[in-house]
């Protein structure tokens, strides 16, 4: 009986280890689709049931909707969304066999990124080359196949791009962190959000990751297993002691072209988003309209150091110092937006007024900012409103 139970779990071995990426990966793919669709089941239910439960039976309801909505979604995903799964990724497989059997192995990187930067990454890499990567390395004792996707080259250029020239103060201090957790780490997800935050970006390491690849398919590199995380450390310990260099020379080509490409994208993304652009913006505006001298303008910038002018729900008042007071040609306030928001410290300000009153005029200006900006709905509202038609509502002109 022993013997008959070992047997048939060696054949169970044999059958499941070898698919065990694919397995995986088609859970990990549902996962992406069933999971928010049961948080939208269950928000619906919650909605619908809303006022409607018997008092005293809230919890019992909640939970047994819970049980049935999860146990329906289940059979969802058995019957329909696993096939659909398997299907995507058997083209997938045959796309790359197709790449490869025609010698345009770094052209499935167009494909490998953006679905990295999809949270596709393990999917790609256990599910569709590993079971390729393992037949290789079969025969050949090694295999490129293994280092398509975790090569962490491309994503580290990225990082270095945010690191070194984004504007935006919070991103440019997190890249560092992030840098470390991808290259030591070895978890690319780390840098995913960075690319979804400017898409644009992603350009620079699908280039990056191809003249990775072109380079590890001209000099026959291949590593011997799957380096799994993606770290640095990881990729050398499955390196063929001869390959090693190859391997450091191929990081560092993708890491170079990737930061290349992705450093004036972000720089250009930054725009005028922040907080020292964002006041020389407004003061300039007041400058050009008459209300002060060209001087009023670092005065504003000199306030901004010595205390922030962030007042909160979204809305910073830079203004000049007391010694300004001089400059003032005459009481004004102009306004700039900024969607994506800039940073005045720890907060992040959408709409930015410049103000400038003669003697204590600026007091007045304030109340009517606040006035006009005195609830959420009206806030709303003055961010799609034209600038200029702000500055006039406020200024009374």
């Amino acid at each position: 009986m022993k013997n008959k139970v070992q047997k048939f779990g060696k054949f169970l071995s044999e059958m499941v280890m070898p698919n065990i990426g694919a397995l995986i990966a088609f859970g990990f793919l549902a996962a992406m689709i069933m999971g928010p669709l049961a948080g939208f089941c269950i928000k619906k239910f919650d909605q619908l049931m809303d006022g409607h439960m018997p008092v005293g039976f809230e919890m019992l309801i909640n939970n047994f909707s819970a049980g049935i909505i999860g146990m329906l979604l289940a059979i969802l995903g058995y019957v329909v969304v696993g096939p659909v799964m398997s299907g995507i990724l058997t083209v997938l497989a045959a796309g790359v066999n197709i790449l490869v059997s025609h010698s345009l192995l770094p052209l499935v990187t167009i494909f490998i990124e953006p679905a990295k930067v999809l949270f596709l990454n393990n999917a790609i890499n256990h599910g569709i080359f590993t079971p390729l990567a393992t037949a290789q390395a079969a025969e050949a004792g090694k295999s490129i196949m293994y280092m398509l996707e975790p090569n962490p080259g491309p994503g580290l250029g990225v990082l270095l791009a945010y690191m070194f020239f984004c504007k935006d103060k919070k991103t440019k201090q997190s890249a560092p962190g992030a840098v470390i957790i991808h290259v030591l780490g070895g978890i690319h997800e780390i840098y995913f959000p960075y690319i979804l935050m400017n898409p644009l970006v992603i350009i620079a390491p699908i280039v990056g990751n191809m003249a990775a690849v072109f380079w590890f398919n001209l000099t026959d590199c291949g590593l011997v297993g799957p380096a799994s995380p993606g770290s640095i450390i990881a990729y050398l310990m499955m390196t063929p002691g001869p390959d090693i260099w190859k391997v450091l020379v191929g990081v560092a080509i993708a890491t170079g072209i990737s930061f290349g490409i992705a450093s004036p994208i972000v720089k250009i993304a930054g725009g005028k988003n922040s907080l020292e652009e964002a006041i020389q913006a407004v003061g300039e505006l007041l400058h050009q309209l008459g209300y002060v001298d060209e001087t009023y303008v670092d005065a504003m910038q000199e306030r901004e150091k010595l205390i922030t002018t962030y007042m909160g729900m979204g809305v910073a008042i830079p203004h000049g110092t007391s010694q300004a007071k001089g400059t003032v040609k005459k009481t004004g306030i102009v306004f700039l937006q900024y969607p994506q928001g800039v940073d005045f410290g720890d907060e992040k300000a959408q709409l930015v007024f410049g103000i400038a009153g003669i003697g204590e005029e600026h007091l007045n200006l304030l109340a009517k900012i606040c006035e006009a900006l005195e609830d959420e709905e009206v806030l709303e509202r003055r961010i799609s409103i034209p600038p200029l038609q702000v500055r006039r509502a406020l200024s009374g002109g």
